[in-house]
């Protein structure tokens, strides 16, 4: 399970869903006065995917292969940025070249990357993975462990969320997700092929106020205490599905961070729902995670054209 993030409004109006095709200098570190609105600090992973040029092909097959920026949470901290709320990044890379070139990528996409440490003795973490033909990727990770397995908690730059009211963490559960629950209260974001009633004994506490749950391209679920409903995803053409999860976190998150009431209102959380599942759709229409995250106006001119066409 991955979710990230700590801490706009959307206008449009609305038609029948439609299908659509559509293509879609480092800076300094920002100081955290600077933000504009809420600030989305992201904790988790970031590194290297190396895709093969010529797709669909196994990686035993290919022979020469092309480097993407990825990482869940970064996907996510770099997505958010892009959508125009302010984004900041904790983690770990190696002190190595590909560490440096995924700091540059967050510094360039206006993400605070003063979170970000280098260690010395730990590579960047990579990941290989072949595209099969319907756009789903296979991957094969390299870690020994790697830089981002060893952050240790006295690491941690504290200043950038003790004031802040949203945090995004990746999370790898073990044990029943029950267990790790129990103290959120906020949104919780899941994967789960089960039926409603399933999920809520799953997954749904007392303390939580929106759990999501994503269906990939058939789109996703959502469960409150007074409500709950689906949404349907939108009609593309997928060029490659790596990176489409994270896309659907940050844009719900951008909406989100500035209403954290929004799982009072299902009509304006249905509208964040229809914005995080296009954010999703326009990114599996371009290879690569971070490469293919969308802007705002790339979000709204597909929500455009489905809802009037």
């Amino acid at each position: 399970m991955t979710g990230c993030c700590f801490p706009v409004t959307l206008d449009r109006s609305r038609s029948r869903r439609g299908s659509s095709k559509l293509c879609i200098s480092s800076s300094k570190h920002r100081r955290k006065e600077n933000y504009k609105g809420p600030l989305i600090v992201c904790f988790g992973e970031m590194m290297m995917n190396l895709v093969p040029t010529v797709l669909p092909m196994s990686l035993a097959e290919a022979t020469t292969y092309k480097k993407f920026p990825s990482g869940a949470t970064a996907n996510v901290a770099v997505g958010i940025s892009r959508l125009g709320v302010s984004a900041a990044f904790i983690g770990k890379v190696g002190n190595d070249e590909f560490g440096h070139l995924l700091s540059d990528i967050l510094k360039q996409n206006g993400v605070d990357s003063s979170g970000l440490l280098f260690d010395d003795d730990a590579r960047t973490a990579l990941a290989f993975y072949a595209l099969k033909s319907n756009g789903e990727p296979e991957f094969m990770f390299y870690r020994n462990p790697s830089a981002d397995m060893l952050l240790r908690p006295q690491e941690i730059d504290l200043s950038l969320i003790k004031k802040e009211p949203v945090l995004v963490l990746e999370l790898v559960l073990d044990q029943h997700p029950r267990n790790y629950l129990e103290g959120a209260h906020g949104i919780v974001l899941g994967d789960d092929p089960y039926d409603d009633k399933v999920i809520m004994m799953k997954l749904y506490h007392y303390n939580l106020k929106l759990l999501i749950v994503t269906e990939g391209g058939r789109g996703c679920r959502y469960y409150t205490k007074d409500f709950k409903g689906r949404l349907a995803g939108f009609k593309v053409e997928v060029v490659d599905t790596t990176g489409a999860g994270d896309s659907f976190v940050a844009g719900l998150l951008s909406i989100v961070a500035a209403h954290n009431h929004i799982y009072k209102d299902e009509k304006r959380l249905r509208e964040a729902l229809d914005f995080a599942n296009a954010c999703g759709a326009v990114t599996v229409t371009r290879r690569g995670a971070i490469p293919s995250l969308p802007t705002k106006d790339v979000v709204l001119r597909l929500l455009f054209s489905c809802f009037n066409s």
